[in-house]
């Protein structure tokens, strides 16, 4: 179960890192 969490928290990280990234270019291109 530990590996389970380690990967679903390292998806979750990943996601949200490339969710900022757009969210950054979205603010500079307005």
């Amino acid at each position: 179960t530990e590996f389970c969490s380690e990967e679903l928290l390292r998806s979750v990280l990943q996601c949200k890192s490339v969710f900022d990234e757009l969210d950054g270019e979205e603010m500079r291109r307005a």
